[in-house]
């Protein structure tokens, strides 16, 4: 029987479960921290939404960021348990955030990717803007920035 999944805007009580998600994906320096997610959650809990199943059981999460003062917001992160891969949890969580930042102005949206996903954030409609950015994040995180028309 196939899982019902469910999105949703951010909870306060979330924070945790989106760290650990974080974690089971990410090496430990590379993973959110909660210190941060709790920042988030404080200064833009209307562009941050969670994939559930099962009585709210967390299974994903995309984190938007939006400025007034800017007409790009930005993906920070968009992650997705393991064993919910390839549902289009992640293209589901991605949207709900793109209609948020439009709500606030936003006229695209922009973020990183590693290299072997721009195919993916193509296909969702973004753009690479400019070359590969070598150690980006430190030796050998080397990333791709990609933007997309809102």
């Amino acid at each position: 029987m196939e899982k019902k999944i469910t999105y949703r805007k951010v909870e306060e009580t979330d924070a945790g479960l989106i760290v650990s998600i974080d974690e089971s994906r990410y090496p430990q320096e590379q993973a959110l921290t909660i210190s941060f997610v709790k920042s988030c959650l404080r200064l833009h809990n209307k562009t941050i939404f969670v994939a559930t199943v099962d009585e709210n059981k967390l299974i994903g999460f995309c984190i938007g960021l939006s400025s007034k003062s800017e007409e790009t917001g930005w993906i920070y992160a968009v992650t997705v348990s393991k064993d919910f891969e390839g549902q289009g949890i992640g293209k589901t969580l991605l949207e709900n955030v793109f209609e948020k930042l439009k709500d606030f102005g936003c006229l695209s949206v922009s973020l990183t990717a590693i290299p072997n996903l721009v195919a993916y954030y193509e296909k969702l409609g973004f753009l690479t803007i400019g070359e590969e950015l070598k150690n980006f994040y430190g030796k050998g995180e080397h990333r791709f920035i990609l933007k997309k028309t809102l």
